[in-house]
């Protein structure tokens, strides 16, 4: 499994520990409209994933390589960040992701780049219940067709 110290592996190597979001990208979950999933918990016995509308589901190695679970960036509302989206951060700022990976985003607002973890996208400071850091900026996906910025320290996307 490789759950040791609160750690887990998700099915391409990446570590995942709690308050972690995953998705899956094999043909089982993805094909039946699976979104992002927050890791709850990790034990011996696997990873606990708590799906929109759904009770807790507990997930052992096989699983998580059967659905091909893989740690993603989410906004505060559990939607997948991509490179090129618009968003909202928490003072109503607007900016785009110019880069996304597993643990972490560059997000440019207006003549600024900024770098985010994960709990620091989906926290708020209102937010008691969310995980991360309490101060943390929120992050939200603009509505589709919200016009891009186009410009960010010289930085064309």
């Amino acid at each position: 499994m490789g759950a040791s110290c609160g750690t887990a592996t998700d099915a391409y190597g990446y570590t995942i520990e709690v308050d972690a979001w995953v998705e899956p990208t094999s043909t089982y979950g993805g094909e039946w409209g699976w979104k992002a999933a927050r890791v709850q918990k990790i034990s011996e016995n696997g990873v606990t994933l708590e799906w929109p509308g759904w009770n807790p589901v507990l997930y052992g190695a096989k699983d998580i390589k059967y659905y091909g679970l893989k740690r993603i960036m989410v906004d505060k509302k559990g939607t997948k960040l991509m490179v090129n989206q618009s968003i909202k951060g928490a003072a109503g700022s607007k900016g785009v992701v110019t880069a996304c990976g597993d643990k972490e985003a560059v997000i440019a607002f207006n003549n600024e780049m900024r770098t985010y973890k994960q709990q620091e996208s989906t926290t708020t400071a209102s937010s008691s219940s969310s995980p991360g850091l309490a101060d943390a900026p929120a992050l939200e996906l603009e509505p589709p067709g919200a016009p891009l910025q186009r410009e960010a320290r010289g930085y064309a996307f």
